[in-house]
């Protein structure tokens, strides 16, 4: 995971254009990686997911390029790299709750999942 990291700063220090602090990984699934760098000066940070190369992993990739690149989900799209690995950079807004674990914690997922079990 430390050279996902490693990687996934190397990405954002391109996609900013200036130098990134050392990445620190707020969150992980099968799926993905989830690190946060500092910008240098301490003007804030970034996010950097970085995918996995299954297919679930790049489609999970399309989806939030393409809603970050349309503003769906909120954050600004800084960087996107499918060419090197599966990685999208985007806008930081802090520590809180992720909707993942929101979602979990509220049993939006298992509402999903039904439905989607309703319909096939």
């Amino acid at each position: 995971m430390d050279s996902i990291a490693r990687a996934a700063a190397h990405i954002a220090s391109e996609a900013v254009g200036a130098p990134v602090g050392e990445p620190v990984v707020v969150g992980h699934s099968k799926q993905s990686v989830v690190v946060r760098c500092s910008l240098d000066g301490g003007s804030g940070s970034v996010i950097v997911k970085a995918f996995s190369d299954e297919p679930e992993g790049r489609m999970s990739f399309t989806a939030g390029a393409v809603g970050l690149s349309l503003g769906l989900a909120g954050l600004a799209l800084l960087g996107v790299n499918a060419a090197e690995s599966v990685v999208v950079v985007m806008e930081d807004i802090g520590s809180v709750p992720s909707l993942a674990r929101h979602h979990r914690q509220s049993g939006v997922g298992r509402s999903c999942q039904r439905t989607r079990e309703l319909h096939l």
